[in-house]
């Protein structure tokens, strides 16, 4: 079934419920809604996989929406770790995670795998190919220490052609200099 079963859905998406909610409240019996996309909160959604996939770090991201003054999912100020729970959440590809907690009396999540997934079972806000860039984005941060917030886009890639030593960054500007002085 495509209804959410239980809690709140996930930022990004809301419930339709067939019924209004002043009938729903009468049943004696909670009617389950349907979830569905929630566009205002879901093109934030969006806008948070772009900029994660082209090596903004989620305190980067955080920032942005903050200074944007978009309300996070709890209506105050963004976290780099609710940016971090947003981009690590199946669900924004249609999948609904399911069995996550490692039990009913801690909130540890199972690390990806361990948990089931019920594949399409909602439409998604995001395309597969954007998940797997934002995450191959997150690897490299994580494996080389840094994203695109310097100024120095080449560090780490750029090699000198007659030793094969990897030129090193260095800020080469006099404090009182209208122009930077960037070099390798």
């Amino acid at each position: 079934k495509h209804e959410w079963p239980g809690s709140s859905a996930p930022y990004g998406y809301k419930l339709q419920y067939s019924l209004s909610p002043e009938e729903n409240r009468k049943l004696s019996r909670k009617e389950k809604g349907e979830q569905v996309i929630d566009d205002g909160p879901a093109n934030i959604v969006s806008l948070i996989f772009y900029l994660a996939s082209w090596g903004h770090s989620q305190r980067t991201i955080a920032n942005l929406l903050n200074d944007c003054e978009i309300p996070s999912p709890e209506g105050k100020t963004w976290s780099s770790g609710t940016v971090d729970y947003i981009l690590d959440n199946d669900h924004y590809l249609g999948h609904l995670p399911w069995n996550v907690r490692s039990s009913r009396n801690t909130s540890r999540k199972k690390q990806r795998g361990e948990y089931d997934l019920i594949f399409n079972h909602h439409e998604p806000i995001i395309s597969v190919s954007l998940w797997n860039m934002a995450h191959q984005a997150i690897d490299l941060h994580k494996q080389n220490g840094k994203n695109n917030n310097t100024n120095f886009f080449l560090r780490g890639i750029l090699f000198c052609k007659e030793c094969d030593e990897a030129l090193i960054a260095k800020n080469e500007t006099p404090s009182n200099a209208k122009k930077a002085y960037q070099v390798y």
